[in-house]
């Protein structure tokens, strides 16, 4: 990180807003040729995919051509809130969301068992 990039991650987004100006700033930083996007979802560059599939989130992922920092960005779509972060703290976050996600859906099983138990046991008696 450095201050040609940025000098701080973005773990999420916390509104649309936030996003917007941090795009805003992004595109500056782009223009300034400070920042090089080096892979996006719609043109994928030459980048390593080995490195893309630790984000598989991330919609773009820049690198600064002073630091060499690899920077990933996800914008935020429902209950994602994107981010903005180099790639191994990126990664680690998206195993963490991977495995909260994990939690929560078997959560949701399970409570579906239950509503299906409670109907069954209603329609018996």
């Amino acid at each position: 990180m450095c201050g040609n990039c940025f000098t701080s991650e973005i773990y999420e987004f916390h509104t649309y807003f936030d996003f917007e100006e941090f795009d805003k700033i992004l595109g500056q930083k782009i223009e300034q040729n400070y920042l090089v996007s080096i892979w996006d979802s719609t043109n994928q560059y030459s980048y390593n995919d080995l490195v893309k599939s630790n984000v598989p989130y991330a919609d773009n992922i820049y690198k600064c051509n002073a630091c060499n920092e690899t920077w990933a960005l996800s914008t935020p779509e429902n209950a994602r809130r994107g981010y903005f972060l180099p790639v191994d703290e990126a990664s680690d976050l998206e195993t963490e969301l991977a495995k909260r996600d994990k939690k929560t859906s078997r959560g949701c099983i399970a409570i579906i068992i239950v509503i299906v138990i409670i109907l069954i046991a209603a329609i018996v008696n």
